[in-house]
């Protein structure tokens, strides 16, 4: 808000009645450009990073449905990403699951090497 009334205000200033009579707008142009690479450099780098993330998620989704894919009643419930880490909740109707490793090994190439994968399984009777 602060910062589109400033450009508004720096906008009237350049277009206003008195605008021929004063010296360049050069400062105005400096002042609009700064204001505009403050909002756009981080904003640009967050949906990078969202970007990123989203599609670490799916693919680890991905690979875990097909992980699961030969047990019978298991599903995948959710894959939640925090940080560096990522916890894959699974449900299944039997005691044990397929062997971690399986699943490690389809994700490598697919996710940078210092995500660290948590499975949190739980027992449906």
């Amino acid at each position: 808000m602060v910062v589109a009334g400033t450009i508004l205000f720096a906008v009237a200033y350049l277009t206003g009645p008195d605008a021929m009579h004063r010296k360049s707008p050069r400062r105005s142009y400096v002042v609009i450009g700064s204001l505009f690479l403050l909002i756009l450099v981080p904003l640009s780098l967050n949906t990078m990073a969202t970007l990123f993330v989203q599609t670490w998620s799916n693919r680890i989704e991905t690979a875990a449905v097909a992980w699961l894919a030969e047990t019978p009643n298991a599903q995948v419930l959710d894959v939640e990403f925090s940080s560096t880490t990522t916890t894959i909740d699974v449900l299944n109707a039997n005691a044990l699951h397929p062997t971690a490793q399986a699943l490690l090994d389809s994700l490598k190439g697919q996710i940078p090497a210092g995500i660290e994968i948590v499975i949190d399984g739980t027992v449906a009777s």
